[in-house]
């Protein structure tokens, strides 16, 4: 049954290709390429770090809570508590290392490439 199916989707896909003419395929990426761009780069460049430290904002003050909530158990728990805290905070220090980590990384690739580009 498989068989049958992944046939007839080749069947499909081939029929399907064969319809458009190569020519028309490379005639419309000419004129996308061509065609003046409405894009505004600086409006599209101010969007993305307004976004990525609105994302920074939200994970640091998670990440605060977080670390808050655990200090509050840790101190008042007994040792079972505690032990439990201990495994907790293992992938708590993971995700602010990744947090922060991956905010540091990418403004260096966006501040090396700005400096290549312009």
């Amino acid at each position: 049954m498989k068989r049958v199916i992944v046939l007839i989707a080749i069947l499909v896909m081939m029929l399907t290709i064969n319809t458009y003419a190569l020519s028309d395929i490379i005639g419309g990426a000419d004129s996308f390429i061509t065609q003046p761009s409405d894009v505004n780069e600086q409006g599209l460049a101010d969007l993305i770090k307004s976004l990525t430290n609105i994302g920074l904002v939200i994970g640091t003050i998670v990440a605060i809570g977080a670390g808050i909530i655990i200090g509050i158990k840790f101190m008042t728990d007994g040792a079972n508590g505690r032990a439990e805290l201990k495994q907790a905070l293992t992938p708590y220090i993971t995700g602010v290392a990744i947090l922060f980590g991956a905010y540091g990384i990418w403004v260096i690739v966006i501040n090396v490439f700005t400096g290549i580009f312009s």
